[in-house]
């Protein structure tokens, strides 16, 4: 998962390569992604809330990867994995499904969203001097017209 928040793509799927080829559900793998998901977003709003089991080392450093990540864009991921695990159920090949749910995942963790851009442009109202609309340019070359003589 640290992979999803660092927006590394081609080593996500390269896990996801190795862990199927092994042998492992990648149905069980996408449950393990939630639910570590689940878990960082709950800490997220109770940061007394339990790790869910997962080792101490890599709870810091999902901890760590999602702190610039907030609350709502975990959610959208969560989205995306619950959207893909609805298309795995159905398909024969579950591999392919999880792998588009993880490029989709990667890509909502970078994408903008208007809230952000209002922020950015808030922030920056006082950089920006106050300019009054420039004027028409006049041309001195007067409008071609003409006569049509019948």
């Amino acid at each position: 998962m640290l992979l999803i928040f660092q927006k590394n793509t081609a080593a996500a799927l390269q896990i996801i390569q190795r862990e199927s080829s092994t042998g492992r559900d990648v149905s069980q793998l996408l449950n393990e992604l939630i639910g570590a998901l689940r878990a960082v977003i709950v800490t997220k709003v109770d940061p007394n809330a339990p790790n869910e089991g997962i080792p101490q080392a890599t709870w810091q450093q999902l901890l760590d990867a999602a702190k610039h990540c907030k609350p709502d864009r975990l959610l959208a991921v969560i989205d995306v994995f619950a959207e893909t695990e609805g298309r795995m159920k159905w398909a024969s090949n579950r591999k392919l499904h999880l792998e588009l749910g993880i490029i989709k995942a990667i890509q909502t963790v970078g994408e903008a969203r208007v809230s952000d851009i209002i922020h950015v442009l808030a922030g920056s109202a006082g950089y920006f001097p106050d300019s009054t609309p420039a004027s028409p340019p006049t041309d001195a070359t007067p409008p071609i017209t003409t006569n049509i003589v019948e």
